[in-house]
């Protein structure tokens, strides 16, 4: 019988409050506005999936909750359940209790899931997804089993292109031997396919196309990777979690190698950094086996893990509701989250697109004809208009 560990559990509950307090404590940032006006028109833009657009429209629709409050209630309940799940994950591999307790560290307190867990953006339902697939890899395959990997991997499927390589990986791998979520998997990249054929060009012009490109630009752009996970999840997983790979399956350490060489490969071409939420799968399935070394490690690497990971997110936390480290607007990505009510818009902010200030004007004004006519330049010129949003995010 698995046991969860009711300190792991209190872990996973006593970030929910700390989420509702982001999540009513802060405006929309300008890609969860652009969700929610894309749901508001009807238009379903061609960069995400459209999972998303679905969850700003349930939550635009909750009666009797101020505007920041509703479209964030669901991303909250997914952040949560995520946390949850991950532990329950490392709980049915024979995590020990301290073993659980360090899950729930990793899972619901760092930087990335914490985020993940109030703001409205693809990332919340494809990681609850991946960690639905996590629990039902350790579970006999059953008809039951298969049929819930094919649901899981379908929503993943349908909330992030990223998790096309996962599905693809679980196919072939392995290949001569019984492979239970072999069928599962062609079924759900065959279901997908509908929710994600108007967004894989342009996900992989975006991940693989080509930009100025220099030697010192990919230099510094593999330079960026190690510290922006580290930034989103400790160096716990990247350290502990590879150097206890084979407490992983075959297929899971498949995910790993290819996402990380498919971010270095983008790197290369590009000559940009990328994204950092790339890595989210493979980080998340590091994430268990790395829990499993952290409870032996020495004194002084653990309080490392914890310094790089809680508290630095508390601290984020912290700036994100009141801004107190004197860091400049322009370098400051919390800065998104505040000031779009007043006469001095945060539009320098780093990853504001330039669809900011018409999706703000949609959610807050009810006035929705400037990001039509942004939705309409990207349906006459996809690649003009998507390339233009991309380098603003970029940089």
């Amino acid at each position: 019988m698995i046991r969860l560990d009711r300190w792991a559990i209190a872990g996973v509950l006593a970030a929910l409050p700390v989420r509702l307090l982001l999540a009513s404590a802060t405006e929309l940032s300008p890609d969860e506005a652009y969700y929610v006006a894309a749901a508001r028109t009807g238009y379903i833009p061609p960069d995400h999936p459209p999972l998303v657009v679905g969850l700003a429209w349930l939550g635009d629709m909750l009666p009797g909750l101020p505007l920041e409050t509703r479209i964030r209630l669901l991303p909250v309940a997914v952040g949560a359940a995520t946390s949850w799940l991950l532990v329950l994950a490392v709980a049915r591999r024979g995590g020990a209790p301290e073993v659980q307790r360090w899950s729930t560290l990793l899972a619901a307190w760092t930087l990335l899931p914490m985020a993940g867990g109030f703001v409205l953006t693809p990332d919340s339902p494809a990681m609850l997804a991946f960690a639905i697939l996590l629990v039902l890899q350790t579970l006999r395959p059953s008809a039951s089993a298969r049929i819930g990997w094919f649901l899981a991997a379908t929503v993943a499927l349908c909330a992030k292109a990223v998790l096309v390589p996962v599905v693809l990986v679980s196919c072939v791998v392995p290949w001569r031997r019984d492979n239970p979520w072999r069928l599962p998997a062609v079924l759900s990249l065959l279901t997908a396919a509908v929710c994600l054929k108007p967004t894989l060009v342009f996900q992989f012009h975006h991940a693989f196309g080509t930009a100025a490109w220099s030697a010192p630009a990919v230099l510094a752009a593999l330079a960026a990777i190690i510290p922006g996970q580290i930034v989103l999840w400790s160096p716990a997983p990247w350290v502990d979690g590879i150097r206890a790979r084979a407490a992983l399956s075959p297929v899971e350490q498949a995910w790993v190698a290819l996402l990380a060489g498919l971010v270095v490969v983008s790197a290369i071409v590009r000559g940009a950094p990328p994204e950092p939420n790339w890595l989210a799968p493979a980080a998340i399935t590091l994430l268990i086996s790395a829990t499993t070394r952290l409870g032996s490690a020495r004194p002084a690497w653990r309080a490392a893990v914890v310094a790089l990971g809680p508290a630095l997110t508390m601290v984020a936390a912290s700036h994100a509701l009141r801004p107190w480290i004197p860091v400049p607007r322009s370098a400051d990505p919390t800065a998104r989250l505040h000031g779009w009510s007043g006469s001095d818009p945060p539009l320098d902010a780093p990853g504001v697109g330039i669809y900011a200030r018409g999706a703000m004007s949609c959610v807050h004004a009810d006035d929705c004809d400037e990001i039509e006519l942004y939705f309409k330049r990207i349906d006459a010129h996809p690649w003009k208009g998507m390339a233009r949003c991309w380098k603003t995010r970029d940089n």
